[in-house]
């Protein structure tokens, strides 16, 4: 059992019905004494709080009599605990996460209070705001460290970048948000009322197409949703008309024209929009993920005039180097796949394979996704070639006499890998549906690798 399944296992316990628990101003959950209601969405609620030690957090709650059934509720504990996760590794950007817990069978989390709100309180005039370009820089390095890290926000917007104080963003609401929210939100967390559809606005034009959303977990959608913010921010209004969505054909409308990159009032407000925020708006916000749109935040911030901090990555000798595989963002997460004890211990010389866990099938990399199916049985092969010394991965797997592709396509650090292959490195980022895997070397061997 893996640290995330331990943890989950810590907070869920038996399973306990979850009971209808809304607090009031004085009430104490383990401890914390409840000081005002910061904000409530439809599966959540936010409290200030403060400690025996009269230290002030953020207490935010899940809703999980809200949730008809257990399954899902017991998706939700895990992708809590995930968000969890992501918010207590050690970050300059991130809105802290310190501990967590249950009440009356919901689960909480203890987090960094910031006094200053959330840029929600700057739509229309954050070109007025002395130091716009300089809070932009903070959202842009929060989103490439969860990025390098291979997290994804799939959240991004106003009410979840939080003011620790008038001069530092901070990112807040991982996980939950990305995951349930995005049909039903009436209010974020801070208490202002959004239209019904209001998170819609900001989904990437892939994210919002059944289809293939479960195919573009990626940091293009990140970046998407990231101009959607910047665009709103500046002028007040969400960048593809009918600018404000009050209604299911305003929804309808504004998905249609988000997909065909029909932000035609950039130009019509372009007044509203300082340098060199017109060239970035438009790299972000192109429908055209795998192509057009800019991929990677580095670009976003050379554009802005900052010069992108050099990314220390360890020395990489693939003749030599022991690769592994992590997952970053799944069922399984912080699990490390050796690719060099597996190669070793597979019948082929130098192939691998990876797939779906699945008794009908046997691969050297089993992925679980019990909450869903995007991952195929016989997903993605991986090759280690010694002219030249490097390591591959292609889409699909060779079977039945012939090649036969994955149903939902692999992607490495966003572009699309088709039976060909790409080589990979050391931070890399490799995305097979609703799982993401982080290529890293393996220094020290570990109970979790495999």
């Amino acid at each position: 059992m893996n640290i995330h399944q331990l943890q989950t296992a810590a907070l869920f316990g038996s399973y306990e019905t979850p009971r209808r628990f809304m607090a009031a101003k004085g009430d104490v959950i383990d401890g914390y004494e409840v000081l005002d209601q910061l904000g409530e969405g439809t599966f959540g609620a936010v409290y200030k709080v403060r400690s025996g030690q009269d230290d002030t957090y953020a207490l935010k709650v899940i809703k999980l009599w809200e949730i008809a059934f257990e399954k899902e509720r017991r998706a939700i504990i895990s992708r809590f605990v995930r968000e969890f996760e992501i918010a207590s590794t050690p970050s300059q950007y991130l809105v802290k996460s310190y501990g967590y817990g249950k009440i009356a069978g919901n689960p909480y989390i203890t987090m960094e209070y910031c006094a200053g709100g959330s840029l929600g309180a700057w739509v229309g005039r954050f070109g007025r705001h002395p130091g716009y370009n300089h809070l932009a820089y903070q959202v842009l390095l929060g989103l490439r460290e969860l990025h390098a890290k291979g997290y994804f926000h799939r959240d991004i917007k106003p009410q979840n970048i939080l003011l620790k104080d008038s001069d530092t963003a901070l990112l807040t609401d991982f996980g939950i948000a990305g995951q349930k929210n995005n049909r039903l939100t009436v209010t974020n967390i801070f208490g202002k009322v959004e239209q019904i559809f209001g998170t819609w606005a900001y989904l990437a034009p892939e994210q919002a197409n059944n289809k293939v959303a479960f195919k573009a977990l990626d940091a293009v959608t990140d970046i998407f949703s990231f101009g959607v913010m910047m665009f709103e921010l500046f002028a007040g209004q969400y960048p593809f008309p009918p600018y404000k969505i009050d209604s299911e054909q305003d929804l309808v409308n504004y998905l249609e024209n988000a997909r065909k990159g029909l932000y035609t009032n950039i130009s019509r407000l372009q007044h509203l929009l300082p340098d060199p925020w017109t060239a970035i708006l438009h790299a972000c916000l192109d429908p055209d993920y795998q192509h057009k749109r800019i991929n990677n935040v580095n670009s976003i911030l050379q554009m802005l005039g900052y010069t992108p901090d050099k990314e220390t990555i360890p020395p990489y000798h693939p003749a030599s180097s022991t690769l592994g595989l992590q997952i970053t963002y799944g069922e399984d997460m912080h699990r490390v796949f050796n690719l060099n004890r597996l190669l070793q211990n597979a019948t082929g010389q130098h192939i691998l394979t990876l797939g779906r866990k699945d008794p009908s099938v046997t691969n050297h990399i089993e992925i679980t996704e019990n909450q869903t199916a995007y991952i195929s049985r016989r997903h993605a092969t991986i090759e280690r070639w010694t002219e030249p010394a490097c390591w591959t991965i292609r889409d699909g797997q060779w079977t039945g006499g012939e090649w036969k592709a994955s149903m939902n396509h692999v992607y490495v650090n966003s572009r699309r890998i088709d039976q060909g292959g790409s080589r990979i490195k050391p931070g890399d980022i490799i995305t097979l549906g609703d799982t993401v895997l982080k290529v890293v070397l393996i220094s020290h061997p570990s109970e979790n690798q495999e």
